[in-house]
């Protein structure tokens, strides 16, 4: 096993899908990262990303499946 990577700080949500994972800052600021085969880190691209990119802001929870990403804005939404 290697050495663990902080990838950021202030995370307070954390759902993993079967190959992408997902956080949501202190701030409310959802990233996302890994395969996106299927449009689940929210970009325009299928490509996947090994580091974080942002996907969505004002978010309080996040969950992820398979082959997606779902979250709740804090306004409910």
């Amino acid at each position: 096993s290697g050495t663990p990577v902080s990838i950021d700080s202030g995370v307070i949500a954390l759902a993993a899908g079967a190959q992408h994972s997902a956080y949501v800052k202190r701030n409310g600021t959802l990233y996302g990262m890994g395969n996106n085969l299927y449009g689940q880190l929210g970009s325009s691209s299928i490509q996947p990303k090994i580091s974080p990119v942002q996907i969505a802001t004002g978010v309080s929870k996040v969950a992820a499946g398979s082959a997606h990403t779902a979250f709740v804005k804090s306004n409910g939404t």
